[in-house]
């Protein structure tokens, strides 16, 4: 389906997208994303809609949300992102899929899922533009992510545009030199780059997705406007009417929130912070900190309510539906600590503890290059500096740099104390070190040596 102009659409959608550009030039960015996605919503190839929907995202986020809101979003869309919309998409149902993805994009421009899933229904529509107008932003919030960047590398190819995917695999081979699908995908676009001419139905200087938006540029929004505040039941009077009373800050709602999660309520906790994130000017540590805890709490009550049900289950349509969801739940939870660790050195980027902690979930995602800033900057305490160490090793093995690996390991063992718990591991992963090297006789001594201590690959991975 080709993109439509202005011109070429009824005067009722040229209308409302008239006011949804006033909106937008008046910075008023929540009624003027509402209004291009009801002008997408009756005409799903208007392009220019699409291209501004995008802007007014970018504007009214000033670039990438923060993890925090990033996290609501995660958790509010989970069903949507897992369910729903693929649904749609094998029922051939693409227009509502895209429109149920750029719901999620509203609330969060960087969400990959919901990027992936609006590319794939664009495409199975027949909507290509689109699907390369939404991955090339996901490229450039995940500069160095391989999936994404394949992906769209794949994209690229299959619209005649070879040659922007060999320049993405050029850039991605900088990143990541022993990832074997970049090689074979960037073999496999020059080769396509030559049969074809460069450009999208023909034409090579065409840019048929638009001018590129450049969201760094923009200076966030912060939109006011009237809270609801019915949702909230229970936890400290005090507090509740000082709501009512019109005292609605970020500081009441902090307040408010804490008695809410003592008390497990935490569906209610994420409501009320939620508001307060949109309140938010300048960077709260603790409001980020209360809405974390808030969707973990949240995230382990679903957890508890699904194994319940897999337990209960009856059919096996039951049990895959039950397995399915708690899945996506542990993987959400497991995202969800990791934004949060990023989002602690973000905000205290030498402390060595919160540090250590986010070197921890990186090393055990195989995140080894992102590692090992972090891990440096743990090794400066005394408390932290062999497995920091040790782990920025198992981070050089990962990336086959094996003489580094073994310096990084050496300095380890002469921190080493007594009856440490990283001794087995250790030797084992300075054998893995010399053995590479091909110093097999100093290898085979640490081995030994990791076996008499009890090591096991079992245990090294817990």
């Amino acid at each position: 389906m080709q993109p439509k102009t202005v011109k070429e659409v009824d005067e009722r959608t040229r209308e409302l997208y008239t006011r949804a550009e006033e909106a937008l030039q008046q910075k008023n960015y929540d009624y003027a994303i509402d209004l291009f996605q009801n002008c997408l919503k009756q005409v799903p190839a208007l392009k220019e809609a699409r291209t501004s929907l995008r802007q007014a995202t970018l504007l009214k986020f000033g670039g990438k949300p923060s993890s925090a809101k990033q996290a609501m979003v995660a958790m509010k869309f989970s069903v949507t992102l897992t369910v729903k919309i693929p649904g749609l998409i094998r029922k051939g149902e693409y227009f509502k899929a895209m429109r149920l993805c750029e719901e999620v994009l509203a609330s969060d421009p960087s969400n990959l899922s919901a990027s992936r899933l609006l590319a794939e229904a664009a495409t199975e529509a027949e909507m290509n533009w689109v699907a390369i107008d939404v991955m090339e932003l996901a490229s450039r919030y995940n500069p160095t992510d391989a999936d994404v960047n394949l992906y769209l590398a794949q994209i690229y190819n299959e619209n005649g545009l070879g040659i922007k995917a060999v320049e993405l695999c050029e850039k991605l081979r900088k990143y990541h030199p022993k990832d074997e699908r970049i090689v074979t995908m960037h073999n496999s676009s020059q080769a396509r780059m030559a049969m074809d001419d460069g450009g999208l139905d023909g034409n090579k200087e065409e840019k048929v997705e638009g001018e590129e938006v450049k969201f760094d540029a923009y200076e966030t929004q912060t939109m006011q406007s009237t809270r609801n505040t019915t949702i909230i039941t229970k936890g400290s009077d005090h507090y509740v009417q000082e709501l009512m009373q019109g005292n609605d800050t970020v500081d009441t709602r902090k307040r408010l929130a804490r008695e809410f999660i003592r008390e497990g309520e935490y569906d209610q906790a994420v409501e009320i912070l939620q508001e307060a994130l949109d309140m938010e000017h300048a960077v709260d540590v603790q409001l980020q900190k209360l809405v974390f805890t808030a969707v973990e709490g949240r995230i382990d009550n679903a957890l508890d309510s699904w194994k319940d049900h897999l337990e209960e289950s009856s059919t096996e349509l039951e049990r895959e539906e039950a397995i399915a969801e708690i899945a996506n739940l542990e993987q959400t939870k497991k995202d969800i600590l990791l934004d949060r660790a990023r989002e602690q050195v973000g905000h205290f980027p030498n402390d060595p503890k919160n540090n250590m902690a986010f070197a921890e979930i990186l090393v055990e995602r195989g995140m080894f290059e992102e590692a090992l800033d972090p891990l440096t900057k743990a090794a400066t305490s005394p408390r932290f500096t062999t497995r920091a160490y040790m782990l920025r090793g198992q981070c050089r093995i990962g990336l086959e740099l094996f003489d580094k690996a073994k310096i990084d390991l050496s300095k380890a063992l002469e921190s080493l104390r007594p009856r440490d718990r990283n001794e087995a591991e250790l030797n084992h992963l300075l054998g893995m070190s010399l053995k590479a090297l091909g110093e097999s006789d100093a290898a085979e001594k640490y081995f030994s040596k990791a076996q008499e201590l009890g090591f096991s690959e079992n245990s090294g991975k817990e």
